[in-house]
């Protein structure tokens, strides 16, 4: 009787933060098109520079820290994160909240998760965003697929896509938030 929880497959674990708005991310803005294998958790980002987000170029006020200055002139942006996984995936709930100008494409080692603000179709270095975004804001949460988090390291990737080659703003940040339990 005390351990209904157990029995049901539901009870206590509330959502926790695997990554916060302003945690630390591998970054590279050179204007190269990396082709797919950034994406990949074997993909040695050791080279890359690394800073707290929010990373942006913006002037306007933001919603949460500006905190690593980018440099505009790229196309598309990379962000790396890695982190730590102890549960089960099979039964946990994964959600991003964002900060993002103007669109991106999220993946969760190396299988696409999200899009948000991008054209359907293949996305390459030169594909624009499908939106303009003038102030960057809090977006979400959006529930992702748990199916390729495994236990132990992850690594999630995003590409920020510009709206075209004159765009004058980058933002990137995100929250990953889990929650255990069954998931339906």
């Amino acid at each position: 009787v005390a351990n209904w929880a157990a029995i049901t497959g539901g009870g206590g674990g509330g959502s926790q933060t695997l990554i916060n708005i302003t945690d630390a991310w591998t970054y590279n803005q050179n204007g190269t098109d990396l082709g797919t294998t950034w994406r990949n958790t074997a993909y040695n980002d050791g080279a890359w520079p690394s800073g707290a987000a929010l990373l942006y170029v913006e002037t306007s006020p933001l919603p949460a820290p500006a905190n690593t200055p980018l440099t505009l002139g790229a196309t598309t942006y990379y962000f790396r994160k890695s982190f730590n996984f102890s549960g089960n995936p099979a039964t946990t709930t994964l959600q991003i909240s964002t900060v993002i100008d103007d669109g991106a494409v999220f993946y969760l080692n190396g299988v696409e998760v999200l899009r948000l603000g991008m054209p359907t179709g293949s996305i390459s270095y030169s594909t624009c965003a499908s939106r303009v975004v003038d102030n960057a804001v809090y977006e979400g949460p959006f529930t992702i697929s748990s199916a390729s988090l495994v236990q132990g390291n992850n690594v999630l990737a995003v590409e920020v896509h510009q709206v075209n080659s004159t765009s004058s703003d980058i933002v990137f940040g995100l929250t990953l938030d889990i929650t255990p339990g069954r998931v339906s």
